[in-house]
């Protein structure tokens, strides 16, 4: 009976432990504070046709919602003046009301309305609210947990001309129309929020 009792104990701690690796590689349910430190999110363009531009925005906030496992809801807010590309001639004109106006809209943000899991991975459909226009946007990412942490990584191309983003009539042929997107986000349990 001894022998039984102790089987017993080390199935139980067996299943404890598979269920604890478990959770953690596939993210425990509750909501998700993204960590604006530890997120990237980039963006390049090209320019006369031949060079490559780059940049990335660095004020970033959001939310990632895990149930059954997954992500099923993602809430991003970006703000539109921290975008940088290391020269701050080229970021003054970005930020101005040539390009992004980051006065009249200061934020742009992503809300999704269906996450759903594919061959490759995830993703997520939403609203991007980028200059004050609003457009349908489905977003392939990957995802991977730890025990109270999300990654995630998602590359996709915005046009610019959708957003109405121009660079004026002398500069605006000069750079091309695709911007190619790459975000790595790390969110982080929020306190209270794990297995609400």
């Amino acid at each position: 009976m001894g022998g039984m009792t102790r089987y017993g104990v080390r199935v139980g701690a067996a299943a404890a432990w598979w269920l604890t690796i478990a959770l953690a590689a596939f993210g425990q349910p509750g909501t998700y504070a993204i960590d604006a430190e530890a997120t990237t999110i980039r963006f390049t363009a090209r320019h006369m046709g031949v060079l490559t531009v780059g940049g990335r925005f660095d004020d970033v906030a959001g939310t990632i919602t895990v149930t059954d496992g997954a992500p099923r809801e993602a809430r991003l807010t970006i703000g539109a003046a921290s975008v940088d590309t290391g020269n701050r001639m080229r970021d003054r004109s970005l930020r101005s009301d040539t390009f992004l106006d980051a006065d009249a809209y200061p934020v742009i943000t992503f809300a999704s309305d269906r996450v759903v899991r594919d061959a490759s991975g995830f993703s997520a459909t939403g609203h991007l609210s980028l200059h004050g226009v609003t457009r349908t946007l489905t977003v392939p990412f990957t995802f991977s947990a730890a025990a109270d942490a999300l990654h995630i990584e998602a590359a996709f191309v915005l046009n610019r001309r959708d957003f109405g983003l121009t660079f004026g009539p002398a500069m605006d042929t000069l750079v091309g129309d695709e911007i190619r997107m790459e975000a790595v986000i790390v969110a982080r349990v929020t306190d209270g929020e794990l297995r609400r």
